[in-house]
């Protein structure tokens, strides 16, 4: 699975410092202990190491005007080199889950516009706070990172605040069908959309990828590797421990007739993988305090 994986500002690996029930070198992709670590593999936590990793670069394939930018590595993998493909970052986060909604058609209802249609996952740290904010503090360093490379300055109250304790990774469900992708298919399965109830707005929005949503299953006789299979969205629930590949969603509005650009960057679900199922992984997560989380409104 692709995406970067966080280290502290000494170097060591966050992942590595959550409990041993709790690490999961293999599944997270982090680099043998042995091999060479790329500039890929790693956030950067300073802005020269950000300016030498990534830059905000046009999307051809996008398909909205608001999301004709994309933040990308510049170094593509070793593997794959042709010209004329995207690699948009990715971070790797592991964290508990507070709430989720991954169906196939997230947040919709018929009663609702399908452009703000969303799935989503809340993550927090449980009693391991300080491990979880290491994650927050990097993802906060990326955007502000997006921001200056567009010379916009951070919405003041708004933004991504490296003070929050939970992260909120959401994607949009649906696709806006121009002529450009009026090709694509819907990619619902029947049971997606037992009343077919989103054929209704398919000649104007389409649900054309799905979340990739996967469970890791440890080697019983080798439990330092393991096997990644896919699961229904449903599988996941609050309490699970899970990895989520977060990407960058750049909603951008070049400015006008005196006005200023406007930017928004929001938290984009790339993939979710279920590591520790909720009965395993609640007495990891959780003290005497109650954990409560607002769910913040997202506007796209």
């Amino acid at each position: 699975m692709p995406g970067s994986n966080v280290e502290t500002t000494d170097h060591t690996w966050v992942a590595e410092l959550w409990p041993a029930e709790l690490q999961f070198r293999h599944a997270i992709g982090l680099p043998q202990e042995e091999a060479a670590v790329t500039g890929r593999e790693v956030v950067p936590r300073t802005l020269q190491g950000l300016l030498e990793w990534a830059f905000v670069g046009s999307n051809p394939a996008a398909t909205d005007s608001t999301r004709s930018l994309l933040l990308q590595y510049r170094s593509p993998p070793l593997y794959r080199t042709p010209a004329n493909v995207l690699y948009p970052v990715g971070i790797r986060v592991q964290g508990f889950v507070e709430s989720c909604n991954l169906r196939a058609l997230g947040s919709w209802s018929r009663d609702s516009s399908p452009s703000s249609a969303l799935q989503h996952i809340i993550l927090y740290g449980g009693v391991h706070e300080e491990v979880f904010g290491q994650y927050i503090s990097a993802i906060s360093e990326v955007t502000s990172y997006i921001y200056r490379s567009l010379n916009c300055a951070l919405p003041e109250g708004g933004g991504f605040s490296s003070q929050r304790t939970t992260l909120f990774v959401a994607r949009r469900v649906f696709t806006k069908i121009t002529h450009r992708n009026r090709g694509r298919p819907s990619v619902l399965e029947p049971r997606d959309d037992p009343l077919l109830e989103a054929r209704a707005v398919e000649h104007e929005w389409r649900v054309t990828e799905k979340p990739r949503v996967g469970a890791y299953i440890v080697d019983e006789t080798n439990p330092s590797i393991g096997t990644f299979v896919a699961v229904d969205p449903m599988s996941v629930g609050p309490g699970d421990f899970v990895d989520v590949c977060v990407g960058f969603d750049i909603a951008y509005r070049p400015g006008r007739g005196g006005r200023k650009s406007q930017v928004q960057v929001h938290l984009n679900i790339e993939h979710v993988v279920l590591l520790v199922a909720a009965a395993r992984a609640t007495d990891m997560a959780v003290d005497a305090t109650e954990v409560l989380v607002e769910t913040p409104g997202l506007e796209f």
